[in-house]
């Protein structure tokens, strides 16, 4: 499983912060953190990308199904949430500004408001949990 963390430069541009691949079982208490956040997250900052308003109110949180038809191909864009996505079916090829990786079955993304991409050829589905971020107009 790939365990995929975006950043977000001074300039704005998106970067992968992270990349873990776990390959053996969890040996250590049956868990592995993702993502932990303990207020509101603060995405007062420049990014890259056409922004699409689907982000929740700041600090709820929406959990979604995703399905991207074979050779979907989703423009670079940000939303004002983070994003934990999971892909439970199918392969996709996620870019931020600097580099593109692929994901497949049971590989994790966080995107912290990071600008990104998504791109398939043989369709997939992701489930996407969105926390709502303060944006600089709030």
């Amino acid at each position: 499983m790939k365990h995929v963390v975006t950043g977000i430069a001074d300039d704005g541009s998106s970067f992968l912060e992270s990349v873990t691949v776990h390959d053996g079982p969890i040996v250590e208490s049956g868990s592995v953190g993702v993502y932990e956040h303990s207020s509101v997250p603060d995405l007062t900052r420049p990014a890259s990308g056409i922004l699409l308003d689907l982000a929740p109110e700041p600090g709820t949180v929406t959990w979604r199904l995703i399905e991207f038809w074979p050779g979907r191909d989703i423009p670079f864009h940000h939303t004002d949430s983070v994003d934990i996505s999971v892909v439970v079916d199918g392969t996709v090829d996620f870019a931020v500004d600097s580099e593109t990786i692929g994901l497949d079955v049971g590989d994790v993304v966080v995107v912290n408001g990071a600008g990104h991409s998504w791109k398939t050829e043989v369709g997939c589905r992701l489930l996407v949990g969105m926390v709502g971020g303060r944006t600089a107009a709030e």
